[in-house]
């Protein structure tokens, strides 16, 4: 494609939600749904989750997003696909992909209702396929509820930085797998499933289709790598439960109980941030008069904060190795100059406006006087608000371009 394919995902959401939104006729609709059968075979009852956003458009591959984009966009065409794949698609025929069974699941059983192994993306992009994992509204703990003719219809929410972001990570490698839960659904007449003991096998002979109950920003994310790439393949855990509604419930339940992380701890976390980098290295180089007192803990600066602060200040797009490495110089030099400049500075706690104040004042080649001017000339109302300041909003740098 010639542009990024959440681009054009999130061109046709917003078309065909501002459509519904303001009550496309529906016969027009209608028009789609016979318009995308006869000239590419889709299916009436899949191109009409689509438009009605009962599925979410992320799940479907690049052919599908052409067809609906042809349909409903023609305009936009030209603009994301290349001469190449618009000679390919606009010939190309929708083919359903027929449910093979029974299908087998090497597993070990960790509770009568619970199985827990692993499985290669690729095998999950065959049940894709085959339409056989859904999203269950019923048993789902992030849903948009969207009113269509006076109907109210739960559609998936999406988060589209968390899925951008878990799709690089699994593409350059760094991704570390966890479970994708998918559970079969105790209300579904088609359900006959039974559990092999002796070979720890699950054997699904009938099966309307698996819920998937967490793990669908993954899912997407495996879904677009593969999409791009269709020899990509990722080994993930896999979890299959057998689960009632109501069980369901408890387990996102449960799952929404984990510890959670304040947002500056976490950040700390992320190995594959350029703001970590450089923070590790700072805090471990013998030349840096901050070695070791940077810490989530028990540092005199919070690594979490100073990390994404620096993100903000120097990293706020893709950078490469190489802006990394003179960054973490740079900053190196300015920070020892200035803490030998202000030598209470190794020895006391830096506050969050601290870290904000110094690093601001190094990005824009202060002098570390005029730095600690700027410091001293803070009002306590400014303080608090860079304090509680979660990011370098407009508000922040006002407040910092007026103390220097």
């Amino acid at each position: 494609m010639l542009k990024d394919k959440i681009q054009l995902e999130q061109l046709l959401l917003y078309y065909i939600t501002s459509n519904v939104q303001h009550g496309t006729d529906l016969s027009e609709q209608q028009k789609w749904f016979i318009e995308l059968k006869n000239k590419y075979n889709i299916p009436i009852n899949m191109s009409s989750d689509i438009i009605s956003q009962r599925k979410d458009i992320s799940e479907y591959n690049n052919f599908i997003l052409y067809a609906i984009t042809d349909v409903i966009r023609p305009d936009k065409i030209k603009e994301f696909f290349t001469e190449q794949e618009i000679k390919m698609y606009s010939v190309e025929r929708y083919e359903s992909v027929s449910v093979k069974f029974p299908k087998m699941f090497h597993l070990i059983k960790v509770d009568d209702d619970q199985y827990i192994g692993a499985i290669n993306a690729r095998d999950l992009m065959r049940l894709r396929e085959e339409q056989m994992i859904h999203y269950n509204a019923e048993t789902q703990r992030a849903l948009r509820i969207l009113v269509k003719g006076g109907e109210k219809i739960l559609r998936p929410f999406v988060n589209e930085s968390a899925v951008k972001e878990i799709t690089e990570d699994m593409e350059n490698g760094s991704f570390i797998p966890n479970a994708i839960t998918l559970n079969i659904n105790l209300d579904d007449p088609e359900a006959d499933y039974v559990y092999d003991d002796k070979t720890e096998t699950l054997k699904i002979y009938k099966l309307t289709a698996f819920d998937i109950v967490d793990g669908y920003h993954r899912y997407l994310a495996m879904g677009r790598n593969y999409d791009r790439d269709n020899k990509w393949d990722y080994r993930m855990e896999l979890r299959i439960t057998t689960f009632s509604v109501s069980r369901a419930r408890q387990f996102i339940s449960q799952e929404n109980k984990k510890t959670l992380m304040k947002e500056e701890d976490l950040s700390a976390y992320d190995q594959n941030s350029p703001g970590n980098i450089v923070v590790n290295r700072l805090n471990s180089d013998t030349d840096s008069n901050l070695k070791g007192k940077i810490d989530l803990r028990t540092g005199l600066i919070h690594s979490g904060i100073l990390a994404q602060v620096i993100n903000r200040l120097y990293f706020p797009k893709k950078v490469e190795r190489r802006n990394i490495i003179i960054t973490t110089k740079e900053i190196k030099t300015s920070l020892n100059r200035f803490t030998e400049e202000e030598i209470e500075y190794l020895d006391k706690t830096w506050s969050t406006y601290e870290i904000i104040t110094v690093m601001y004042g190094i990005s824009q080649s202060y002098t570390p006087s005029q730095i600690n001017a700027a410091l001293l000339s803070l009002s306590q109302d400014q303080i608090e608000i860079l304090d509680k300041a979660k990011d370098i909003n407009v508000k922040v740098v006002n407040i910092l371009k007026e103390v220097y």
